[in-house]
């Protein structure tokens, strides 16, 4: 690799987390940080090693090494990521999904999730409405697979958030079922929760939302995670409704994911468009998004237990 080059290197993954693998022309489109004219290539999917393709681009030292990465295909929604920030040495790394511009979802049966060493069925199991978790789950995988996917993208993405003791679904003792939105849902967790998201605030993992009632009625506290540009967590305390639950005194939660770490972006493109458009923040592309984020900073797979097919 000269010294005025770069590598990237490009892997396209499908909805189920799987090297692409299908018989389709994907557009690729690359720009660095000083121009949106962009590099285009047509790939082959068939003829990649495991999906993967190896991009050289020029090194600048400076700006302009933040490129945009861009991938389209017929058929498909199209995906991309920045920045790819890239080094004169150390080929760096991208990870990107094409689902099917109709998706459709497909769950794990619960057996599999009740035997994985991942805490989802137990959390599944707090406040189950027929004292029986898996018909609780298969009800939701009928009658409604959207929410029940944007609850298993919360559930999956809060256990691999790491507070000083335990992770946020160590806290939690509820849900409220009938409140399962595409969009968030709420429950019940002990107060000690908002101690542990304040300890992480000082440690730049979270921050406060300024005022937390202007989307989020009621609400007393709202903290975001910032460790990306898109798709964090964001935990909304509603301190005044509480509930018993066993020995506990529990607080009302709200979990969500946003598209955009920015407030201003959150506001304009995704909750004034979603107001304007009678819609809501779409599990499928959170999943996406928290799916290529994790990929790109090195977290634990992203791995909630349904998969996105044609």
């Amino acid at each position: 690799m000269t010294e005025d080059r770069a590598q990237i290197r490009l892997k396209v993954y499908d909805g189920s987390r799987q090297p692409f693998s299908e018989r389709q022309e994907v557009l690729l489109r690359v720009h660095n940080g000083q121009t949106t004219q962009s590099f285009t290539k047509t790939l082959n999917t068939k003829s990649l090693n495991e999906g993967e393709v190896v991009l050289n681009v020029d090194f600048f030292d400076n700006f302009a090494d933040n490129y945009t990465v861009l991938v389209s295909a017929d058929g498909y929604r199209d995906a991309g990521f920045f920045p790819v920030r890239v080094a004169r040495r150390t080929p760096q790394n991208v990870s990107l999904m094409l689902i099917p511009s109709k998706p459709a979802l497909q769950f794990e049966p619960w057996d599999v999730i009740a035997r994985s060493p991942a805490p989802i069925a137990k959390f599944l199991s707090l406040s189950s409405i027929s004292g029986n978790p898996q018909d609780d789950y298969n009800e939701n995988v009928e009658s409604r697979p959207r929410q029940l996917a944007c609850l298993l993208n919360l559930v999956t993405t809060m256990s691999q958030i790491f507070l000083a003791n335990g992770t946020p679904l160590e806290y939690f003792r509820g849900i409220e079922w009938d409140t399962l939105a595409e969009d968030r849902f709420f429950g019940y967790a002990v107060p000690a929760l908002i101690s542990e998201i304040k300890d992480a605030v000082a440690k730049k993992l979270f921050a406060p939302e300024l005022d937390p009632s202007f989307f989020h009625g009621d609400a007393t506290s709202s903290f975001k995670e910032i460790r990306f540009g898109e798709a964090n967590v964001q935990l909304t305390f509603h301190e005044k409704t509480t509930k018993r639950i066993g020995k506990d005194t529990c607080i009302r939660v709200e979990p969500d994911i946003d598209y955009y770490k920015d407030l201003g972006a959150h506001a304009i493109l995704e909750v004034i468009q979603n107001h304007i458009t009678n819609s809501l923040t779409d599990p499928i592309q959170v999943y996406v998004l928290r799916w290529m984020v994790g990929k790109q900073f090195g977290l634990p797979e992203f791995e909630p237990p349904y998969k996105v097919v044609e």
